[in-house]
């Protein structure tokens, strides 16, 4: 592995170094001279395209800039930074629980007898059980820390609520039903 990775970088810089190895531009030569150009006697005038004001109807205010837009807050700064430490803690304790879980138990068994295989984990030996819940709760608190950073993190205006609801509306027709969530 260490020598390919020092064969991958010198291969990376010998190829970025060398020369780019073309020809050189041709000479100049001296192109005949062109004829003026005719210039028209008379030109033709078209109608502007659709929605085209002329520039002269332009006045001072037409490239005004655009009004700001609303000034917004957070959702929740609450929510936003408990998401966080939940997405943060949750992901380590999923990795801690993967590294307990695979972890090889290191108990030395005295009492076998003479020939027996040995056993895949020691009796009484408890880090699966372990790292499986520490997975688990760790998979769990990164699932709620999504949503609750996702929602935290919601622009709404300054001192009013949001615009839309997260509630579902309730469809019901002559044979079928359907609950519709809108964002």
């Amino acid at each position: 592995m260490n020598r390919f990775l020092s064969l991958a970088v010198a291969a990376s810089m010998g190829l970025s170094a060398a020369p780019a190895l073309a020809e050189p531009p041709p000479k100049e030569t001296s192109l005949p001279a062109k004829a003026p150009a005719e210039a028209p006697t008379s030109t033709p005038t078209y109608a502007p395209p659709p929605g085209y004001v002329p520039w002269a109807a332009w006045g001072p205010g037409a490239y005004a800039p655009p009004p700001p837009p609303p000034p917004t807050e957070r959702y929740s700064g609450g929510m936003m930074a408990t998401g966080v430490v939940f997405v943060s803690a949750g992901s380590i304790a999923l990795l801690a629980g993967l590294g307990v879980y695979q972890t090889q138990s290191s108990c030395v068994l005295i009492d076998l007898p003479p020939g027996a295989p040995t056993p895949d984990s020691c009796p009484g030996d408890s880090h699966h059980f372990v790292g499986s819940i520490v997975m688990i709760a760790g998979g769990i608190g990164t699932a709620l820390g999504i949503p609750l950073l996702i929602a935290g993190a919601r622009r709404v205006p300054v001192g009013g609520e949001p615009v839309t609801s997260y509630a579902p509306t309730l469809l019901v027709g002559p044979r079928s039903a359907a609950l519709r969530f809108t964002f």
